[in-house]
């Protein structure tokens, strides 16, 4: 048991973080997006209403079908930009996603978006 449970943790933690292209990624679980996206190494430009997708690969898209919830700025001047996914209009419920947002570049990106299937 204490085998199998530390080949599961070391294997998670192998394929769960990655860099590309100046970014780290966190992936997520079977049938949804990176949890996380670290970009300070290479800021991605802030776009208002668009979330900064990463596929396992690394490769980048944005999505504008996400909902703002709420935008915020902190005491260290970082602003945090919280977006609901919606899928045709309908909002899915916990995927969240949040933007951290610093002199109008993506530093890190974090919360849930799953899949859409057809």
């Amino acid at each position: 048991m204490k085998k199998n449970l530390l080949k599961l943790v070391l294997s998670t933690s192998i394929l769960f973080s990655l860099s590309s292209k100046g970014q780290t990624i966190a992936k997520g679980m079977s049938g949804m997006y990176p949890e996380s996206v670290d970009f300070k190494n290479s800021p991605y430009p802030f776009k208002s209403g668009a979330v900064i997708i990463a596929d396992e690969n690394g490769k980048l898209s944005t999505n504008t079908s996400a909902k703002l919830k709420n935008a915020d700025k902190d005491d260290l001047g970082m602003e945090h930009y919280r977006y609901q996914q919606s899928y045709q209009g309908i909002s899915v419920e916990h995927a969240t996603y949040i933007l951290h947002v610093k002199n109008n570049a993506v530093i890190s990106e974090n919360g849930l978006k799953i899949f859409h299937h057809n």
